[in-house]
């Protein structure tokens, strides 16, 4: 009897053996770039794979991670996930699974990992393997020292100009020029509007302009405006005749003080597939000394001019005070409606013209658009 009851005790430890991951608890460094990374969750092995904190690892490369209860890409879908922003490129994954999902300038991606992420003492952990995939830096594991190393080089400017260049168009006017940013495609609304596109851009360039084109993959276009709304242009909130009148009202809340606008550009014969705007940068978080990039036009020509956010100022609105960010870039005179991105690669806001009382160019927030 006492034999049975030894072998039926060992057969249960031997099954829960089977059915924990094994976690060893040798120490294990991290550096980055050439610098030990200080772990308040460290890495583990689990299961003879090397598992790191991903918010640690990500809070070292500057990259956004966070807990998302619902997908960005399809609404709700049910437990929480990690979230990763890395600039133009989201990462989402699931504890437990094995798919790791991969937005990269809305292009959609699905990365199968050969083990499930996890959640060890509250933190996010996931093999070594995918962090080189997923953060674009070589990943190296040295055994016999127990040490991940890293190495990262993120060119924000560059990546800027890689990925944003066909998007942003240079546009002119019978008495001169200026810069926009193609960010939505027409035919989503209207079939019939195949290969037309919506550029934001700022609305002082155009007041009063009858002549507008815009420089596209090296291609001239006659563009119509859909709507108009700043003070000095459009004070009476008319609706504008034309071909696209029917699109006045795409954005219903639209105000008349962010001095931004949105031309039609029929671009025929020419298919292009708008970034998507869905990652702009939190406004909020947003503070002198930030580095910025702004991407310029000028004809067939683009240029990232740097500079950083030199105040934070805040004017009257219509419907309430209306934040914009002064900055000290060296642009050009041809830079009003530009793009402006933080210095991880989100979108910040449209460039305008400078500020009449301190001559700095203001940035007006995205989420105005």
């Amino acid at each position: 009897m006492k034999r049975k009851l030894i072998n039926s005790i060992s057969i249960i430890i031997l099954l829960c053996l089977v059915a924990i991951p094994t976690y060893a608890n040798q120490t294990i460094k991290i550096i980055v770039n050439g610098k030990i990374i200080s772990c308040q969750n460290p890495p583990q092995i689990v299961n003879g794979r090397v598992m790191v904190p991903i918010r640690t690892v990500g809070e070292a490369l500057n990259v956004d991670v966070d807990w998302q209860p619902e997908s960005w890409y399809n609404g709700p879908v049910g437990p929480w996930h990690v979230y990763i922003n890395n600039g133009y490129k989201q990462i989402s994954m699931y504890p437990n699974e094995t798919v790791v999902t991969i937005n990269d300038n809305g292009i959609r991606n699905n990365i199968i990992i050969d083990t499930p992420v996890k959640v060890i003492k509250g933190s996010v952990y996931v093999p070594i393997s995918i962090i080189s995939k997923i953060l674009n830096c070589n990943v190296l594991w040295e055994k016999e020292t127990s040490t991940i190393k890293i190495n990262y080089s993120h060119d924000i400017a560059q990546e800027v100009l890689n990925n944003w260049s066909d998007s942003v168009v240079s546009i002119q006017t019978e008495s001169g020029q200026g810069t926009g940013l193609i960010f939505a495609d027409l035919a989503e609304l209207d079939a019939s509007l195949k290969n037309h596109y919506q550029v934001a851009t700022c609305a002082h360039l155009l007041a009063e302009k009858k002549d507008i084109s815009v420089t596209f993959r090296k291609k001239s276009f006659k563009c119509d405006l859909i709507f108009l709304y700043a003070t000095s242009v459009n004070p009476s909130g008319d609706r504008l005749e034309g071909p696209y009148k029917i699109y006045v009202d795409y954005a219903s809340n639209a105000k008349s003080d962010y001095d931004l606008t949105r031309l039609v550009l029929p671009a025929e014969n020419e298919s292009f597939t708008p970034l998507s705007l869905i990652n702009k940068a939190d406004t909020s978080l947003v503070k002198t000394g930030d580095t910025v990039y702004i991407l310029e036009a000028s004809n067939s020509d683009k240029k990232i001019v740097e500079g950083n956010i030199t105040s934070i100022q805040s004017i009257d609105g219509d419907n309430g005070p209306i934040k914009l960010f002064g900055t000290n870039a060296p642009v050009d005179d041809y830079a009003s409606g530009a793009p402006v991105f933080d210095s991880k690669g989100q979108i910040l806001g449209v460039l305008k013209g400078p500020s009449s009382e301190t001559g700095e160019y203001l940035i007006i927030p995205m989420s105005y658009l």
